[in-house]
């Protein structure tokens, strides 16, 4: 795993399940914001939600540690094999010392979309916003189904 962008000395905690989307063993759960890694952790086994009434005593819950300084937006995308599989638009707000969701009852992560909605030779930033041609600031963005990194 590479460690996250952020040094930050704060931390949110999120015990979380997956919802609308099915992983597989080995997955890993990234957090976003601002362009930057502030937190990820792999998948263990797979799971996949429908809808929060679905019993969640057959899944285990996913246990992720974010950094970060300030109110910051944060998103999350699914990655298999260092390709986005799918991603949500920013649906957390960073809070220093946060506990979000619990062993008993995680948080749901929402997955609106897969990355291979995508795959039409045009450009999108992580949150799914088409560009007009290929970005030149530096960022993660979507081309083809695929992450790219502009450094």
């Amino acid at each position: 795993m590479r460690k996250a962008a952020s040094q930050s000395p704060n931390t949110m905690s999120v015990s979380a399940i997956v919802e609308g989307f099915e992983t597989e063993e080995g997955d890993v759960l990234v957090a976003y914001s601002n362009g930057q890694v502030i937190g990820e952790t792999t998948v263990l086994n797979g799971s996949i939600m429908e809808t929060r009434s679905t019993a969640t005593e057959d899944i285990d819950p996913i246990y992720l540690s974010i950094a970060g300084n300030t109110q910051q937006p944060i998103w999350f995308a699914i990655e298999r094999n260092g390709e986005i599989v799918a991603s949500t638009g920013e649906i957390m707000t960073f809070q220093t010392n946060a506990v979000i969701g619990s062993p008993d009852e995680p948080t749901a992560i929402n997955f609106e979309h897969a990355t291979n909605e995508y795959e039409d030779g045009k450009w999108y930033t992580i949150n799914g916003i088409q560009l007009q041609q290929k970005p030149t600031q530096k960022g993660v963005y979507i081309y083809n189904g695929k992450k790219v990194i502009i450094k």
